[in-house]
């Protein structure tokens, strides 16, 4: 056990595939590397895994290691690396699960379908009239349109976002349309009612 306490003799081990040489190495590390990892992350099974892919870049790697710093210092320059990654990897992806209604200059009008006339116009809808009414849609609907319609996404940009197919991506958007158009539809008569009750 003491000859793997030599740096110089475990790193040698390693380069030469000696599992015992892992093995200890793992051991020694471990509780360090998790605790410093889940102190960045705050989230105990993202440390978990984030701890096994330093392990593996650890073993991958060993023989890059070339000495300009202890072995320790090198291991925690890849424990930092791999932790930050992952901050920045979990924060992209809330960034995209919390997709905003920005203020585009989405359409001047919207096409929407009027029931007592049974046929297709154009009403004029405002910014404020459209976000109460895609905030109403289903959640996936909610990110397809938004993803296409409003930032201009391709199909299969939205699909990644997302993490479904195109064909899931043309069907959420096509329902959100139709969805849309009706709850529209069901606003502009209420409030020409509303117009007419007051004239």
């Amino acid at each position: 056990m003491k000859y793997y306490e030599n740096e110089n003799n475990l790193v040698q081990l390693m380069m030469n595939g000696d599992p015992a040489a892992y093995q200890f190495l793992y051991n020694k590390n471990y509780d360090w590397i998790y605790n410093k990892v889940n102190s960045i992350l705050h989230n105990e099974c993202e440390a978990e895994e984030v701890v096994q892919d330093i392990f593996t870049e650890i073993f991958d790697s060993i023989t890059k290691f070339k000495g300009a710093s202890s072995l320790n210092t090198w291991i925690y320059r890849i424990t930092l690396n791999k932790a930050f990654n992952r901050v920045r990897y979990l924060n992209a992806a809330k960034r995209k699960r919390e997709i905003p209604l920005e203020p585009y200059l989405l359409m001047n009008t919207l096409p929407v379908y009027n029931y007592s006339e049974n046929s297709t116009v154009d009403y004029p809808i405002t910014y404020e009239q459209l976000i109460p009414i895609v905030n109403k849609l289903q959640e996936k609907q909610r990110k397809a349109f938004i993803l296409c319609m409003v930032q201009k996404n391709s199909y299969e940009k939205a699909a990644i976002c997302m993490n479904c197919s195109i064909d899931s991506i043309r069907g959420l958007l096509h329902r959100a349309k139709n969805n849309i158009r009706a709850e529209a539809t069901r606003s502009i008569s209420q409030e020409k009612s509303v117009e007419l009750m007051c004239a």
